[in-house]
């Protein structure tokens, strides 16, 4: 019954999905807030930032109170909507390619460089999948658990938006 939005006056809002009215809660953020949150367990995560910011966060908030339960710092923006799957936490952070997160501690299990990403992440199949759109422009998927490449294809335009999955035997 609630509803999480980011703006760009650097805040995170909570508001009743039902009531709508004044904020439930209000988050103050660095920068921006241009990412979508992922809401799941009773935690609102969601990044900050655009290309302009070499020091945004990915945050992690309780959901009732909007209380800062962990953040973490990367040395670019979060413009993408996080994707939360096996008590991970996946997120695109522009220059600084993938993280995965530990999603209870927000403790750093891994990085992919090698790529600018802005998109949000697909994760299915043991597989984190994102697009790039600034230097080179591709796909890549790499392997949930260790954040190895499993494949990576070359795109002849930038792969700015986030990837969609179909179910096999519907399309």
């Amino acid at each position: 019954g609630r509803v999480y939005y980011g703006c760009d006056n650097d805040t995170v809002y909570c508001f009743d999905a039902e009531k709508g009215g004044a904020p439930l809660w209000e988050f103050a953020t660095k920068h921006w807030v241009f990412s979508s949150p992922a809401v799941t367990g009773g935690r609102v995560y969601i990044g900050e930032g655009l290309h302009i910011n070499t020091d945004a966060k990915v945050y992690c908030l309780d959901a009732l109170t909007g209380k800062q339960i962990w953040n973490f710092q990367t040395r670019s923006h979060v413009e993408c909507s996080p994707t939360v799957s096996g008590g991970k936490v996946f997120t695109g952070a522009g220059d600084d390619g993938v993280y995965a997160l530990d999603a209870a501690t927000g403790a750093k299990l891994w990085q992919a460089r090698g790529l600018h990403v802005d998109s949000s992440p697909l994760v299915t199949e043991g597989l984190v999948i994102v697009g790039s759109g600034y230097g080179e422009h591709a796909v890549c998927a790499w392997k949930a658990e260790s954040g190895e490449v499993a494949w990576k294809v070359a795109m002849p335009a930038c792969a700015w938006g986030p990837p969609a999955l179909g179910l096999k035997g519907v399309i």
